[in-house]
């Protein structure tokens, strides 16, 4: 048993570690990369189109996710869903980088956007799926072998110290080449690699099992708990992403950008690799609290840097960033996970992703790009936070200790509130 554990979990852990290889380079860097394919001949660039191409890969999720998790629950797919997606994703990945890889003599900016858009709708609907069925996986292994809630932070620390390293990699190549494409072969390099590592995990047979339908429908616990993180990650993921562009506006350059999204991810390791015993003492509902209230300082901080150009606060902000993010998203999963019936894992999971993290990251980005067109980036992030202030006022007056009182029915209560 030990031995199997052991393969088990080094296999989530690699999976994992591909995964975020892809985001470090996306998530900081993207909007910089359309920012400078899209500039006019005065440098300007077109936020309208920024705004659209990063809005349309988590509005086709809305198709994918749920789908998935469905198929993934119902025949015990996941690893065939991982290989499927993981190179659609790659392919998707790739014809986003091209225009950037071809010289601008060759492509028009309207054969531009049509690659581009080609590629992000092929990522919207088939990367969505991946970190959700992944989590999916994780969770069934630490079922399976009764260990500790949450232990799936000893897991997800991996994709902390894989955004930390290349977030840093890519942030150096980048003021070394000034090749912004370079993310987009980071992107699709680490996603072949893991539908290969997705493969060693496919079985022969498929059996499909029933599934308690009904227990999701009357689950307005996890509906309330879906609220919330719409409201939270509208103003995280909204903002996130053109936080390279608010950088970029201060006159950072390409390599204190990734070396700023690294630190933020470096208090992300003691809470993770403490997470079981955190949760023990303190809760999920105690994490979730704080982790918020922390985002919420961050986004206004980084908001008043930039209004006063302290540029010198932007990396103990950043800071910041991982302890906040670490304490909210481990308590989130450890929640989602107690309100999921066993066998529902991976479809909780996916509605997660597209109606508490996809929808609002779309519709944040809509809106805050809408902003950065007509008052700044700084009021951006001023806005940002007001966003997190109202998704934490949610929590404390709709997510009382009491509507927490609930595990499914293979999790024992402790920990919970």
């Amino acid at each position: 048993m030990a031995e199997t554990l052991k393969i088990s979990s080094t296999r989530v852990r690699t999976l994992i570690w591909l995964f975020f290889i892809g985001g470090s380079g996306t998530v900081p860097f993207a909007s910089l990369y359309y920012k400078r394919l899209f500039a006019n001949g005065n440098g300007d660039s077109a936020i309208g189109i920024i705004t659209l191409l990063l809005t349309l890969q988590p509005l086709f999720s809305i198709f994918s996710n749920p789908f998935a998790g469905y198929l993934a629950d119902r025949f015990k797919i996941e690893n065939r869903m991982l290989v499927v997606c993981a190179l659609a994703t790659a392919l998707g990945a790739s014809l986003i980088g091209l225009p950037g890889l071809l010289p601008a003599l060759y492509l028009s900016s309207y054969q531009k956007i049509i690659l581009i858009a080609l590629g992000i709708i092929i990522l919207g609907l088939f990367s969505g799926p991946i970190f959700p069925i992944i989590n999916a996986e994780t969770f069934e292994l630490i079922s399976r072998y009764r260990l500790p809630e949450g232990s799936y932070g000893l897991y997800r620390i991996h994709g902390s110290l894989s955004w930390i390293v290349f977030t840093s990699l890519i942030g150096i190549s980048l003021a070394l080449t000034d090749f912004l494409p370079l993310i987009y072969i980071f992107y699709t390099i680490s996603f072949v690699i893991l539908a290969l590592v997705a493969l060693t995990g496919v079985k022969q047979k498929v059996k499909p099992v029933k599934l308690p339908l009904s227990y999701l429908k009357k689950d307005w616990r996890f509906r309330r708990f879906i609220i919330f993180n719409f409201i939270y990650s509208f103003s995280l993921y909204g903002s996130l992403f053109f936080t390279g562009y608010l950088l970029n506006d201060e006159h950072i350059n390409f390599l204190f950008i990734g070396l700023a999204f690294a630190i933020s991810a470096l208090l992300e390791i003691p809470i993770m690799l403490f997470t079981p015993g955190i949760t023990l003492k303190w809760g999920n509902r105690f994490l979730v609290l704080s982790g918020t209230l922390i985002m919420t300082l961050k986004l206004l901080c980084l908001g008043l840097a930039a209004l006063k150009n302290w540029s010198w606060l932007i990396f103990p902000i950043m800071l910041i960033h991982g302890l906040g993010f670490s304490l909210q998203f481990m308590g989130s999963m450890n929640i989602i996970n107690n309100l999921a019936h066993p066998s529902l894992r991976a479809t909780y999971l996916n509605l997660y992703s597209t109606l508490g993290v996809n929808i609002p990251w779309a519709l944040g980005v809509i809106f805050f790009g809408w902003i950065i067109g007509l008052c700044g980036s700084t009021v951006m992030m001023l806005i940002a936070s007001a966003f997190c202030v109202l998704s934490l006022i949610y929590f404390i007056i709709f997510m009382p200790p009491s509507v927490l009182r609930h595990t499914n029915t293979d999790q024992t209560p402790a920990g919970l509130i």
